[in-house]
């Protein structure tokens, strides 16, 4: 999903990337094609960085909290293992888990 930032210090398309794999449960930063640098917890992003919970994410002159929701202990596939039909409770539960357990 595309975000637009307000920051005339970063390229307009293309700066960087955060992917999800669901079969480690990991996120990464990928270094995008724009020409700010991107750094994670202060350091260049160059090739593709696995994020956790917090880390700061820079570009430009904008700084960003990285908040997963999903992760090692949480996907939202396990809601739909559980049960077909997800309550909205649940998920409001498992989201609040999440993060707590980053904490």
């Amino acid at each position: 999903m595309d975000i637009c930032i307000k920051d005339e210090t970063i390229s307009r398309e293309g700066q960087a990337f955060i992917v999800y794999n669901p079969k480690k449960r990991i996120f990464r930063l990928h270094p995008g094609m724009g020409q700010s640098l991107v750094y994670l917890n202060d350091d260049e992003v160059v090739t593709p960085t696995e994020m956790k919970g917090r880390d700061r994410i820079a570009v430009g002159q904008s700084e960003f909290i990285f908040v997963p929701l999903c992760g090692e202990d949480f996907d939202w596939d396990d809601l739909k293992a559980v049960d077909n039909e997800t309550d909205a409770d649940n998920v409001i539960k498992q989201i609040a888990k999440a993060l707590k357990d980053q904490s």
